[in-house]
């Protein structure tokens, strides 16, 4: 994939007064974005930046795409693969369920039912002691679920905070669809 950064457009982090600071987001973190894509089986993407994000998009649509940047607002386009905090680029949740994810970019961890549906609850989990640090992707069966960060001690949940399952309630049967 080839690299593009934008302007100068920093993304805005705001600061206990209100007002933003830029974060900056580097070539390193645009490499680390190729990194996390398997570019063998979907080759043709190309990797870019925008407010503090990290995209992938099909190189033979880009001239398409910014041709109708000038004239439209463009909501979303693409994969979104990333977002800049601090220093780090934290992997997004489209990521985690696209097939453009590299299957190991990431350490994997697989989860018990139970665990994924705390995962998917958003509440907190706890990964094995044996699970390496940083950004795991957790999965269910085989199956993606996103990402979380293993500090050690506790594992922060990194699902998106309005996809969350907000019901308590639990089937006293798992009835599955798949093997």
């Amino acid at each position: 994939p080839a690299f593009s950064l934008p302007p100068s457009k920093p993304a805005k982090k705001k600061d206990r007064k209100g007002g933003g600071t830029p974060s900056l987001l580097s070539k390193e973190h645009l490499h680390t974005a190729e990194g996390w894509l398997d570019s063998d089986r979907w080759p043709g993407y190309v990797v870019s930046a925008e407010a503090g994000r990290v995209y992938a998009f099909p190189q033979r649509y880009a001239n398409e795409l910014a041709a109708m940047k000038q004239s439209l607002r463009v909501v979303s386009a693409g994969v979104d693969v990333g977002e800049v905090k601090g220093k780090d680029l934290v992997p997004s949740h489209a990521l985690a369920m696209s097939l453009l994810l590299r299957q190991d970019a990431f350490a994997v961890e697989a989860v018990t039912y139970e665990q994924a549906i705390a995962y998917l609850r958003k509440e907190a989990i706890a990964l094995l002691p044996t699970a390496p640090r940083g950004y795991v992707l957790l999965t269910y069966r085989g199956f993606p679920l996103g990402f979380a960060k293993n500090i050690g001690n506790r594992a922060n949940n990194l699902y998106p905070q309005e996809w969350r399952i907000r019901s308590g309630y639990l089937p006293e049967e798992i009835k599955t669809v798949f093997g």
